[in-house]
C-alpha cells in the first residue's frame, strides 16, 4: 500500500513538471511572498494609482476612533488588484516636500495563468497591499499641519509617465492648515468663503498640477479622529463642495469627493497610534463655530442656521424653551445693528406631500419671526420653501441630507446693503 502511494505521488509529480502549470498551495505564503509585486513595472500598462494617507495630528487617536484608512480602502484594493494596476502607496503631513512613499510601484498582476493559481496570487496581494496600508497609517508625521494639495501635486508628478488609466486616492479629512486651503483661520461653513479659497489658490499656483485624464478620489473628508473639533451637517456639506471645486480646479478627468465615515480603530489598533517612538507634532487646530452664531453668506448677509430638531418638535411649529433662548440672543445682536432688516427662510425634509411640506416650513418661519419681533426686531418677515436648503444634498439621498434640510435660516441684510 505505501509503495502504491509513493508511485502515484511520483507520477503527479512528474505529470506537473510536463504540464508546466503553476502549483496550488494550501499552505501560508512565505514572509517574503510580497517582494514578487516589487518586480519591474515593465510591461505594467493597464494603469497606476497613487494612494496617499494623511497622517497628521487631526486623524491619530491612541484611545481609538481614528478614521481606519487601511480598512476603508479595502475595496479599492480589490478594484486594483482586479484591473491588474500598479499601485504606489505613502503618506502625507503638512508639506509636499515631506510626503513619503516608501512602497512606489507595486505590481499587483500575478502573471499567473491557472485560474485557481491566479485566484489565489490575487487575494495574496490584497493582503500585501493591506499590509502597506496599514505601514503608511503608522507612519509619525514629519511636519506640522495638513497639506491636501501638496500631496496631490506630488502624486500627479508620480503618475507623470504613466500610460493608461491614472489614479489618485488620498484618505484625509480635508482639514488643511498649511498653504492656500488653509482653514484653521476661518469660520468653515461661510458660503462666500469657498470662491475666495479658490481665488486665492489660483493666485497662489496652488492649483497648478494638471489631472487631465486622472480619476482624483477624496475619501474621508470632515471626518477627524475622537477628540477633535467635529463639523456640523451643514459643515460637512461645505467641505464637500470646497473639494469638489478644488478638485475642478485641477482639471481632473473625474472628481470624486465622499464625506462618507471611515471605519474607526479601536483603542488597541495600532493604525490609531503614531508610529512606536515617534516625538509628537503639533497641528493647528480647525474649528467649528456653531452655525448659530452667524457666517458671512455670499452677499455679505448675516447668516444664522438654527437646526429646526433643536427648536422644534417633530412635524411641530411651537418653539421650545432653548430655541426660545437662543432667539432671544439672536435678536440682541440683530438690535445691535441699527437699520437692520431680517427673512426668515424656514426648510423641512421631503417625507410628506409638497403642500404639507410648505405649509410646516411656513408656519415655522412665522413662529420664529414672531419671537425676534417680542424682542424688538422691527423689520422681519418669513418665507416658507418647499424643496433642497442651501449648502445640501439632494433630497432624499440620505439621512444626513433630510437633517440638513431641517432647519430655519434667518438672514440678516445691514442698513443700505
Amino acid at each position: 500500500m505505501i509503495r502504491t502511494v509513493l508511485v502515484l505521488l511520483a507520477v503527479a509529480a512528474g505529470l506537473l513538471s510536463l504540464t508546466g502549470c503553476d502549483a496550488v498551495f494550501a499552505s501560508p505564503p512565505a514572509p517574503d511572498a510580497c517582494a514578487r509585486m516589487h518586480r519591474s513595472t515593465s510591461g505594467s500598462a493597464a494603469g497606476k494609482e497613487v494612494w496617499l494617507i494623511d497622517r497628521s495630528a487631526s486623524t491619530r487617536s491612541a484611545d481609538g476612533g481614528a478614521p481606519d484608512y487601511p480598512k476603508g480602502l479595502a475595496d479599492t484594493a480589490l478594484k486594483a488588484v482586479d484591473a491588474h494596476h500598479v499601485v504606489s502607496v505613502g503618506s502625507f503631513d503638512g508639506s509636499a516636500s515631506t510626503v513619503a512613499l516608501p512602497d512606489a510601484n507595486l505590481v499587483t498582476d500575478s502573471g499567473k495563468q491557472n485560474k485557481e493559481n491566479r485566484d489565489a496570487a490575487d487575494a495574496q496581494t490584497r493582503d500585501c497591499l493591506t499590509a502597506v496600508l496599514r505601514r503608511a497609517a503608522t507612519a509619525a508625521p514629519v511636519t506640522p499641519g495638513t497639506d491636501v494639495l501638496g500631496a496631490i501635486a506630488m502624486a500627479a508628478q508620480e503618475l507623470r509617465d504613466t500610460h493608461g488609466d491614472r489614479t489618485i486616492v488620498v484618505a484625509t479629512d480635508g482639514l488643511v492648515t498649511t498653504g492656500c486651503a488653509d482653514l484653521s483661520h476661518i469660520r468653515v461653513g461661510n458660503p462666500a468663503l469657498i470662491d475666495q479659497i479658490v481665488r486665492t489658490c489660483r493666485d497662489r499656483g496652488e492649483l497648478r498640477s494638471d489631472l487631465s485624464g486622472t480619476t482624483l478620489r477624496l475619501v474621508g473628508i470632515g471626518h477627524p479622529a475622537k477628540g477633535q473639533p467635529q463639523p456640523s451637517t451643514t459643515q460637512l456639506d461645505w467641505l464637500q463642495q470646497l473639494w469638489s471645486r478644488l478638485c475642478a480646479e485641477l482639471h481632473a478627468a473625474r472628481c470624486e469627493v465622499t464625506t462618507a465615515p471611515m471605519p474607526a480603530t479601536e483603542p488597541a489598533d495600532p493604525s490609531g497610534h503614531p508610529a512606536a517612538g515617534a516625538a509628537t507634532v503639533a497641528d493647528p487646530a480647525v474649528a467649528f463655530p456653531p452655525p448659530d452664531s452667524g457666517l458671512t453668506g455670499p452677499d455679505g448677509q448675516l447668516v444664522f442656521q438654527l437646526n429646526a430638531d433643536v427648536l422644534f418638535d417633530p412635524n411641530d411649529a411651537t418653539i421650545s424653551p432653548e430655541g426660545v433662548a437662543t432667539l432671544t440672543r439672536i435678536a440682541g445682536e440683530v438690535n445691535a445693528m441699527p437699520g437692520a432688516s431680517a427673512v426668515v427662510n424656514g426648510y423641512t425634509e421631503a417625507m410628506g406631500t409638497p403642500e404639507q411640506n410648505l405649509a410646516l416650513a411656513r408656519q415655522r418661519a412665522e413662529a420664529v419671526t414672531a419671537v425676534l419681533s417680542q424682542h424688538g426686531v422691527r423689520r422681519v418677515t418669513a418665507q416658507g420653501h418647499p424643496g433642497t436648503a442651501p449648502l445640501c444634498p439632494p433630497p432624499r439621498v440620505d439621512d444626513r441630507a433630510a437633517q440638513c434640510n431641517r432647519r430655519v435660516d434667518i438672514v440678516v441684510s445691514r442698513a443700505g446693503s
